[in-house]
């Protein structure tokens, strides 16, 4: 991004109170494009620190331990005492359709007890949160009224880090 060479520094204070924008004062207008920029500028870097790190851990892994890494802690010995870790991990996530997992399960039950117990072991049903629905539950209505006060009694609401972006401004047909 185009920032201006004569952005002042900027000083931090992120327990500073929520002020109302002042788009026609000046020195607001200067903080607030100070501290873009700093963010702007954090972020791109963060991003190549990122992706340079990520870089640099597979191909020392990959030298250091090669092929014949197992899954888990694989350790080597390095000078001085010190020891080289690396934690191989493998992701492995159901792909198939509820249908098709509630069809394994049935096959499970006909072998009997522990073949429902085996299959309930692995694959796990857990609970999800539907915000979108949960919005939609309507206070006059005594039943959505109810489900509404149990459904709060069973999730924790918290801020989380917003989101921050600068769009440019679309190009023109002739431009």
């Amino acid at each position: 991004m185009g920032w201006p060479q004569n952005t002042p520094a900027v000083e931090f204070d992120v327990n500073a109170p929520n002020y109302a924008p002042q788009l026609d004062n000046p020195n607001w207008l200067a903080k607030r494009d100070a501290l873009l920029k700093v963010w702007d500028e954090a972020k791109d870097l963060l991003a190549k620190a990122k992706e340079t790190e990520m870089e640099a851990r597979k191909a020392a892994q990959a030298f250091a331990f090669g092929p014949s890494a197992k899954e888990g802690m694989n350790n080597q010995e390095l000078n001085n005492g010190f020891t080289l870790k690396f934690g191989k991990k493998l992701t492995t996530n159901i792909t198939a359709t509820n249908d098709q997992v509630d069809e394994a399960e049935d096959k499970a039950e006909e072998l009997g007890d522990r073949g429902k117990l085996l299959f309930e072991r692995c694959i796990k049903w857990t609970p999800e949160f539907v915000k979108s629905e949960f919005k939609k539950l309507d206070a006059a209505d005594p039943i959505d009224k109810k489900v509404k006060a149990l459904v709060e009694g069973l999730v924790t609401t918290k801020e989380a880090t917003g989101s921050l972006e600068i769009k440019a401004p679309k190009a023109g047909l002739n431009g």
